[in-house]
């Protein structure tokens, strides 16, 4: 286990969120979130993981969540946009529900193909 600050949190107090700097990695960790909730968490697990020690930087592993996994090559969180690589999304929820409210979506769109087999899928689990 490895206990630290998620490094995209949004940084407090209220005043250092009003900068740009204050926002930054807050805003990567949405930016992720546009492929699922559980995106930002993988990334700042892996990322975390190796300022621990527990992994090499340029490892290659899997972290998971509870709905999302993916394959990473693991760096430092001071190098993460230059150096962390997602080789691959090994699974993400098909249906953003919790962040995204993507159902609501669903329902104002009804009789689209794609998203009505999406939903079906969705239903049955």
């Amino acid at each position: 286990m490895v206990r630290a600050n998620l490094p995209f949190d949004a940084v407090e107090p209220s005043a250092a969120w009003r900068t740009v700097a204050g926002r930054g990695l807050n805003l990567l960790g949405e930016t992720l979130n546009i492929f699922c909730g559980s995106m930002s968490l993988c990334v700042q697990a892996v990322t975390l993981a190796c300022d621990a020690g527990y992994l090499e930087q340029g490892e290659h592993v899997i972290s998971m969540t509870s709905d999302t996994a993916i394959l990473a090559m693991a760096t430092v969180t001071r190098k993460m946009l230059s150096e962390l690589v997602v080789r691959e999304i090994l699974c993400k929820p098909v249906i953003l529900t919790i962040g995204r409210k993507e159902q609501q979506a669903l329902k104002a769109r009804e009789g689209t193909p794609q998203l009505e087999a999406a939903a079906q899928h969705k239903l049955k689990e």
